[in-house]
């Protein structure tokens, strides 16, 4: 019988690590959200509040959508000079974002349902773990150290992160430090961009959809809830692909091709 991951039984070599990359923007908070509230919050602190409570400019929305930093400094920049506000470069929009930002990382009401739990069931596993986001170190910590969030073994921030999903580079970057084969790894995803990103780079996928939705197929397997993310099974499968690539290449196996 197959026994703890690593204890294949006494005749079995242990089978190899295997990585969990989880992208904070999505499953542990909305980073649309909080990238809202901000720009909202500095456009009041900058004397627009009427345009902070209204539909905001479509680039400024863009911007704050993407989670840019600079991108977002430079849009409001431009929105509050072309108002009743003061003429603010970005770069000193950028301080009063990083302030405001601060603040949002003590609110837990950001905070996705479920995700402290679920990382706390992940840390609990024999994966290696990746966090990965768009959004600043700093902040990241703050919010970690805030939530009591489980360490993970790499962190990759807006510092690293170089191109945005749906590139795979995120998670390429989490497969290089972590040392795993992209095969031997499963992401943790929300968003179409995301997901495709996180296939592209060789991951098997469980994405968190509305409730409606079930299935997928192969590599994606959709969730409803972060409760429903069945760690155990996803590592039962890579055990399972590992031991198939291993008979398959050993000599006179019948598995062998």
């Amino acid at each position: 019988m197959t026994g703890p991951l690593g204890v294949l039984g006494p005749d079995s070599d242990p089978a190899p690590p295997w990585m969990l990359t989880v992208h904070l923007d999505s499953v542990v908070f909305d980073a649309e959200t909080v990238w809202q509230r901000v720009g909202r919050e500095v456009l009041t602190d900058c004397g627009c509040s009427t345009i902070a409570a209204g539909a905001l400019p479509d680039p400024l929305a863009l911007a704050l959508a993407a989670g840019d930093l600079v991108d977002i400094s430079e849009e409001l920049a431009r929105v509050i000079a072309d108002g009743p506000g003061p003429n603010l470069t970005s770069a000193l929009l950028r301080m009063r974002i990083f302030h405001r930002l601060s603040a949002t990382a003590r609110d837990a009401e950001l905070t996705c349902p479920g995700a402290r739990a679920f990382l706390a069931r992940a840390a609990a596993t024999d994966a290696r773990l990746a966090y990965l986001t768009s959004m600043p170190r700093s902040w990241v910590e703050a919010l970690s150290e805030h939530l009591a969030l489980p360490q993970p073994h790499v962190l990759l921030t807006a510092e690293q992160v170089r191109r945005r999903r749906p590139h795979p580079y995120a998670h390429l970057l989490a497969v290089h430090q972590l040392g795993i084969p992209a095969r031997f790894g499963v992401a943790v995803e929300s968003g179409s961009d995301a997901i495709t990103a996180a296939m592209d780079a060789g991951l098997t996928v469980m994405a968190i959809v509305p409730p409606e939705m079930s299935g997928g197929s192969g590599r994606l397997t959709l969730v409803g809830d972060l409760a429903d993310v069945d760690l155990a099974a996803a590592r039962a499968a890579i055990h399972a692909d590992w031991a198939r690539e291993r008979a398959a290449a050993t000599p006179g196996s019948p598995d062998r091709s």
